[in-house]
């Protein structure tokens, strides 16, 4: 259950946090690692206005999700520990209630408050990381990208068809403090 892995999310650097990243998921894309970085500053990316339809969303997401991929339950975004991925499998094999964690993606994408400055400085250390060849990423493709994406805003972007493939992603960012406020 959630409750009692509160502790598992701690300070650490958005270095260690990509390298874990990569650790899950080596065959993460630079588009992947951008949307990584943009929910680690950025949060669930923008306001939900119809919660009806986000339920509905997640109800056909769960009744459609491929049971025999593994994940960790949390996975931590921020440096700081607040923004974490829920990954559904793990979260709902484990009884946890779907509707706590839809509430707290909702909270998340309402409240929290993202940061391009965060972002651009995110972008910056996985350029660095990628020019001293520590994560598996063509400097060109990654520079391309993000460049592109900052003269539009940094707007969220979905994962690569080669992450969808192989990882099939099913998860909800959420600021970490409205699932621990459910003890």
């Amino acid at each position: 259950m959630l409750s009692n892995i509160s502790a598992q999310n701690t300070e650490t650097t958005i270095e260690d946090l990509i390298k874990n990243q990569f650790a899950l998921y080596p065959k993460m894309e630079a588009r992947d690692l951008y949307k990584f970085l943009h929910q680690a500053a950025m949060g669930s990316e923008h306001a939900v206005k119809d919660t009806n339809a986000v339920k509905t969303w997640m109800t056909k997401e769960v009744a459609g999700l491929d049971t025999t991929v593994t994940n960790e339950l949390i996975e931590q975004l921020s440096p700081d520990g607040n923004l974490v991925r829920v990954n559904l499998r793990p979260y709902l094999k484990a009884g946890d209630n779907p509707d706590e964690l839809l509430n707290a993606f909702i909270s998340t994408a309402n409240k929290f408050s993202g940061s391009t400055s965060t972002l651009a400085e995110y972008i910056g250390d996985a350029k660095k990381m990628i020019a001293r060849k520590e994560i598996p990423i063509a400097e060109n493709i990654f520079s391309s990208l993000t460049e592109e994406l900052e003269r539009n805003g940094f707007p969220a972007i979905h994962h690569s068809l080669i992450y969808e493939k192989l990882y099939k992603p099913a998860y909800r960012v959420v600021d970490w403090k409205y699932l621990r406020s459910k003890k």
